[in-house]
């Protein structure tokens, strides 16, 4: 047989993928590398026996397969399990066609999808698994089914435990594969020791362990688990995030468990914890349905549940037992029982009310006679509601006392009314957003108006508080929030909410759930909301009567109790009692008589406390008396007994309990409070103002005796809002209006008004008033003085009218200063400006004598003081000019970067200290609002300064700082020079003003003089500071635009 060519076996070899060649009978001529590699045959064995390579159950189907495409010379391909090199097979898909160029041989390559295959195998067997569990209604129908999962992933041996939270144990609930007796260790573990299964609760992550793993991690389980020497695969079993359980996956022999075949185990796991969350919550909803039913059958009014087209109908006890009917009825047997229940004259009522209820989806309410098992009818009163899911809940009262007496009705109306508004609870919905879409009136009822939410981040308007912190609820604290971003469940949460447009705080519980479509898909939340402020301020109330009550027992204002059994006689008493009442304890233990305890009485007392026990047992309820008792010192002490007489319901007395309570130290309170206030009001009375109290609505209730003694009046005519009587007629409404916002503001009140005498003339007074507040913060009165200030009102027109005068005489001064200012400007300008000529002249002819003296030395001197004293003449003009110009410029306020301009003068001043070594520190320099020119002029005398006065100094040091306020910006300018007197401070700016020589440091005596000037300009300060030898320092300001 012809052998392909070199070439082609070349090209087969270089395939990864299996690959051979036949001939047209079917005979293999040629196999390449990778075939060979797989098979573990030769070339020889491989043609001569190739059938033998292809998986028994596949061989004749792909033998036929092949030899169909062949004599029909077509294309093809195929999958097919071929048997490698130990003999196991692995899916294969071999494509096969002729050989182009060689008649009667054909080619076939095989492409391993043995991956693919399994995953095709495992999705059918998960899906036959998933079948399985959809139709396991308790929890032994789904361990049913562990032998299918067990047979997914090719595992003899399952398993499954599940976590008892409460008893934090973990239960082994199912295996398969298992021996019997190697299970007895593990059925029921603690979840805190460290065994696998716990260890993956634990972590809620996968756990894969070879026999050699388990050994290694697990030392102490060795011999007491049947651990083969193969692979355990653990897998949580998660509901709701919260691990539940663990799958246990056991193979006999050592298995490399990939990635692939991890997370079938784990969607195992999933399908399998689905299925027991869904059967938990099938029994928690059996056992609320059953608590539901228990709970019916104990009220007394008759209750059923439906369906508007299904059966059957589900009934109370108390209704089978009133109608002699069973609890569940179908259809049928109820359209029969329709008839017999219902009185005929009202069935068109009911089927009328029925049809709109459940039109509308709404509760319906009529009045209808019930047939009682005797035949008597009675009227009731029907509200049927509509309930989640489709049912409908009926509940049933008896009206028929009402409707036979009027006031009967009217009473029974109230309370049916009272326990309707009590039932409902705010519900509120809203989209996967948190956009608020619907609430109910009793919603409403609990917030008011909400605000347009339109996502749940709006939900931060919502003013709540954690009760036990009193932290603000975030928006994503809320439970709907909660709900649609965590798919979280509330149930009965406590939270502290403020209503919209209120100051109120109440409390209410939340409940929140997800809402989800028929795939799971998250489309809104609902939140139930029940008003619970009673309850919580009843407990709080409980909660600090309890504290009283210790605090009372442990401060000893409760002295004693008794117990007195009336239908027995049998008066008993504590060792308290029998101690205030100087009587033996042992013998109020056992029994007493009240003759016994009436001889410790004062006798002043006794008539009338023997009256008031015998009414009080005659009428029963409450009881307190005051009265003196002796106690075993021979003393006399006031008490006040405090009690309650119980009656049976025919009128008999049945008992008397009651405590002792101590009144000393109460009535020496009293009288020191009275005391107190005797001293109040003699002190009140005797100051120079008026004084009054008002109530938290700002009614007042008195008045001291300075008020009286000006008014005139009484109190009858000024209590309450009677005082605007005696205000003037101009000043009332105002006087009241501000005062009625203070109120309401509670915040405190002052205001100036006149008030009549009792002549009938007004004088003003200055009034206020503070809230006083109890621990609560919350007002309970106000207190408030009027103070004469009429004499002073005097005082303030008359310095008021001379204040006036003053600022009219500095005004006319002021201008009279500036025009001044303005003549002295102009002049300093013409002299320095006429003088400049003159001068150059005199320089210029001092020039043209210096040329035609020529070398004549004492000539010459003279020649140089007149140039001398021309230039310093020339100098002095410059300055005067540039003084004068400063005065007279008009500001040009720009933005000015003082850094920028102290860096400008600094490069004008660099010739003069080219020789010399200076040092210059210059701070951070703000931009101010000022005109640059002058400011430039500022700059240039303050650092010129510096620099000429520290010319004595080996090395200059100069600074420049600022400091910033909210008013103003302050330059600072120091150097290290020659300093100057403090003492001779004030003559720094003034013109021609010096304090070194001439010839110690050059100048005009101007700078300064003009510094000043331009500071002032901008409104501006200037002064310094120094010591002679010590430097100066300079300080100027400019306030902010």
């Amino acid at each position: 047989m012809p052998t392909p060519d070199t070439s082609s076996r070349l090209w087969l070899d270089t395939l990864i993928a299996p690959a051979w060649i036949t001939e047209a009978q079917g005979g293999v001529i040629y196999a390449n590398r990778a075939l060979l590699k797989y098979s573990g045959l030769s070339s020889e064995s491989l043609e001569a026996s190739f059938p033998e390579l292809l998986f028994p159950e596949d061989r004749e189907e792909a033998l036929t397969i092949w030899k169909g495409s062949r004599e029909e010379g077509r294309s093809g391909e195929h999958a097919v399990r071929l048997l490698d090199q130990d003999g196991r097979p692995r899916w294969f898909c071999v494509q096969f066609q002729p050989v182009a160029g060689t008649p009667g041989r054909w080619l076939a390559v095989a492409h391993d999808i043995h991956a693919l295959k399994l995953v095709e195998e495992q999705s059918a067997r998960v899906q036959a698994v998933t079948a399985e569990l959809s139709q396991a209604h308790d929890q032994a129908g789904i361990l049913a089914a562990l032998p299918l999962c067990a047979r997914v992933m090719d595992a003899p041996r399952a398993s499954v435990t599940v976590l008892h939270a409460a008893e934090r144990e973990l239960h082994l609930v199912g295996a398969h594969g298992y021996p019997e007796e190697s299970l007895g260790a593990f059925r029921v573990l603690d979840a805190a020791v460290s065994v696998p299964a716990a260890d993956v609760m634990r972590t809620g992550a996968p756990l894969i362990l070879s026999g050699e793993a388990f050994a290694a991690s697990y030392p102490h389980l060795v011999g007491k688990q049947d651990m083969p020497s193969g692979t355990l695969a653990l897998l949580p079993l998660i509901a709701n995030g919260i691990p539940v359980g663990v799958l246990t996956l056991g193979f006999l022999e050592a298995r490399e468990v990939e990635a692939a075949d991890q997370r079938f185990m784990l969607l195992l796991a999933e399908l399998l914890a689905q299925a027991l969350e869904r059967v938990r919550l099938f029994e928690e909803e059996r056992a609320t349905r059953i608590k539901t039913r228990s709970m019916l059958n104990a009220v007394p009014q008759l209750v059923w549940t439906s369906r508007p087209d299904e059966a059957p109908m589900h009934f109370n006890r108390p209704w089978a037992e009133y109608t002699g009917l069973g609890e569940m009825l179908d259809r049928d047997a109820w359209r029969d029982a329709w008839r017999q229940v219902i009185h005929p004259d009202d069935r068109a009522t009911v089927q009328a009310a029925r049809a709109e209820g459940i039109a509308k989806g709404q509760v319906y309410i009529c009045e209808v006679r019930f047939r009682r098992h005797d035949g008597a009818y009675r009227w009731h009163e029907a509200t049927v509601h509509p309930l989640e899911g489709g049912e409908w809940l009926g509940v049933a009262i008896d009206i028929h006392d009402r409707r036979e007496a009027e006031l009967a009705q009217a009473q029974s109306e109230a309370q049916l009314s009272a326990v309707l508004d009590a039932l409902p609870v705010g519900v509120l919905i809203a989209d996967e957003t948190g956009r608020l879409v619907r609430d109910n009136a009793a919603h409403r009822e609990l917030w008011g108006m909400a605000p347009q939410t339109t996502n749940w981040e709006g939900y931060g308007e919502w003013v709540g508080w954690w009760p036990d912190t009193g932290k603000r609820l975030e928006a994503d604290e809320w439970a709907m929030t909660r709900a649609l971003l965590e798919g979280k469940t509330v149930r009965g949460e406590l939270v502290e909410y403020q209503p919209f447009g209120s100051v109120e705080r109440r409390f209410f519980l939340n409940n929140a759930a997800p809402i989800h479509d028929a795939v799971g898909r998250l489309i809104g939340g609902v939140v139930a909301e029940q008003d619970v402020t009673a309850q919580v301020a009843a407990e709080r109330a409980l909660r600090e009567n309890a504290e009283r009550v210790q605090l009372a027992l442990a401060a000893g204002a409760i002295l004693g109790t008794w117990f007195w059994d009336l239908r027995s006689d049998r008066f008993t008493v504590d060792e308290g009692f029998a101690v205030n009442f100087g009587l033996d304890p042992a013998v109020g233990r056992e029994r007493l008589s009240l003759e016994q305890v009436i001889a410790t009485v004062h006798p002043e007392d006794r008539a009338g406390l023997i009256a008031e026990i015998n009414e009080a047992i005659r009428c029963g309820g409450p009881y307190t008396h005051q009265y003196r008792v002796r106690r075993r010192d021979g003393r006399y002490y006031w008490i006040e007994a405090s009690g309650r007489v119980d009656h049976a319901e025919d009128g008999t007395p049945l008992s008397f309990p009651g405590v002792l309570l101590d009144l000393e130290e109460r009535r020496a309170m009293l009288s020191a409070l009275r005391e107190s206030e005797t001293r109040f009001r003699e002190l009140a009375d005797h100051i120079s103002q008026f004084a009054w109290t008002a109530d938290a609505s700002g009614s007042i209730s008195w008045y001291n005796q300075r008020w009286y003694d000006y008014t005139g009046t009484t109190l009858e005519q000024m209590q309450g809002w009677g005082w605007q009587a005696a205000h003037h007629p101009d000043h009332v409404e105002r006087v009241l209006m501000k005062f009625r916002r203070a109120v309401e503001a509670g915040e405190a009140w002052e205001d100036t008004f006149p008030l009549r005498g009792k002549d009938g003339t007004y004088r003003w007074f200055l009034s206020r008033a503070l809230p006083i507040r109890d621990q609560g913060g919350q007002v309970m009165r106000w207190f408030g003085t009027n103070t004469d200030v009429t004499e002073q009102r005097e005082t303030q027109a008359q310095l008021l009218e001379l204040n006036m005068s003053l600022e009219a005489r500095v005004a006319d001064r002021t201008r009279e200063l500036q025009a001044a200012n303005e003549e002295l400007g102009a002049f300093a300008y013409t002299v320095s400006h006429d003088l400049r000529a003159p001068v150059r002249h005199v320089s210029s002819f001092a020039g043209l004598l210096r040329r035609k003296i020529g070398d004549q030395p004492g000539l010459l001197r003279y020649v140089e003081q007149i140039e001398g004293a021309a230039a310093r003449m020339e100098t002095l003009t410059d300055a005067l000019l540039g003084l004068a110009r400063a005065g007279m410029t008009e500001l040009n306020k720009t933005d000015v970067d003082l850094g920028a301009l102290v860096a400008a003068v600094r490069d004008d001043l660099a010739a003069e200290v080219m020789e010399r070594k200076v040092t210059w520190q210059v701070g951070d320099l703000p931009t101010v609002r000022a005109d640059a020119g002058l400011l430039r002029q500022v700059f240039a005398n303050l650092l010129g300064n510096a620099l000429k006065y520290s010319r004595g100094r080996e090395e200059a040091a100069v600074e420049v700082w600022v400091e910033n306020t909210s008013v103003e910006v302050t330059v600072a300018v120091r150097d290290n020079g020659a300093g100057f007197d403090p003492g001779q401070a004030s003559k720094l700016f003034g013109v021609f003003q010096r304090l070194h020589h001439q010839d110690e440091f050059e100048g005009t005596g101007v700078g300064l003089a003009n510094v000043k000037r331009v500071v002032e300009k901008h409104g501006g300060r200037v002064w310094a500071e120094g010591r002679l030898g010590k430097g100066a320092t300079f300080f100027f300001t400019l306030p902010h635009a």
